[in-house]
């Protein structure tokens, strides 16, 4: 099948069918539509988009804030382009090889002016995406392709940092995992040996429910950092691995 939505990325967000008649959409759809085209396969987490677009809302709220977006989302596509996009019940899809991102301005910001109010999140991935555009954009010396998505090509290996569990009597989920993990993703950014994915996109993910290569297929990376973390009174133990995620060792 053929191209049956067509997406601006860089300077003003734009959203088309496959003949090129723009669909206006609301900021929040643009927003998912926005998740879901810089995702490695197309792949994004319902997780990974209730925590990025609903932050301020109860988990089960946010679940069915997400239900309601992506049927009205359907909706305004229209019965042919919303073919591009599916769901199951721990993922959102959107089918890559049926739309085509317009060539820009090689100068253009990615989703120029564009802003979420509220949605701190969201603001986090949007500025580092914006970077992430801007340093491929100024190392590619042949331009950007048209109908190809803008991705970032880190010339070192990607590592994300999945949270630490603690190991507490009665305790299965404590921040004190999450803050080792987020200051072990900042440590590590400041090395020149990898390259650090955000720790707001990493964090949803647990490995005792997905295998390292399900991480790497969704998150795009190379190497996972997991582990645990034991307080006994003063003293703190953590046990950290190393997982090669495409070779699933």
């Amino acid at each position: 099948m053929g191209v049956l939505l067509r997406l601006g990325q860089s300077g003003a967000f734009s959203v088309a069918n496959g003949n090129g008649t723009g669909i206006p959409l609301g900021a929040k759809h643009q927003a998912l539509l926005a998740l879901l085209c810089t995702a490695e396969s197309g792949v994004r987490t319902r997780a990974f988009l209730e925590q990025t677009l609903w932050s301020l809302a109860q988990p089960e709220q946010a679940k069915a804030s997400l239900r309601t977006a992506l049927s009205t989302l359907r909706r305004h596509l229209g019965p042919v382009a919303a073919e591009v996009i599916s769901a199951n019940r721990e993922r959102v899809i959107l089918v890559l090889n049926q739309v085509a991102f317009d060539e820009c301005a090689r100068s253009a910001e990615f989703m120029e002016g564009f802003e979420l109010p509220y949605e701190g999140n969201f603001a986090r991935w949007l500025q580092q995406t914006r970077l992430e555009f801007e340093n491929r954009s100024a190392k590619k010396s042949n331009g950007l392709l048209a109908g190809r998505r803008l991705r970032p090509e880190p010339l070192l290996p990607l590592i994300a940092v999945l949270p630490f569990v603690q190991l507490a009597p009665g305790e299965d989920a404590s921040p004190l995992g999450s803050l080792i993990s987020e200051e072990l993703s900042r440590s590590l950014a400041r090395s020149q040996a990898f390259t650090v994915t955000s720790y707001l996109a990493s964090r949803q993910f647990d490995l005792t429910r997905v295998r390292p290569a399900e991480v790497s297929a969704i998150a795009g990376v190379k190497y996972l950092v997991s582990g645990s973390v034991r307080a006994n009174g003063q003293k703190l133990s953590a046990e950290i691995e190393l997982h090669d995620a495409e070779g699933s060792r």
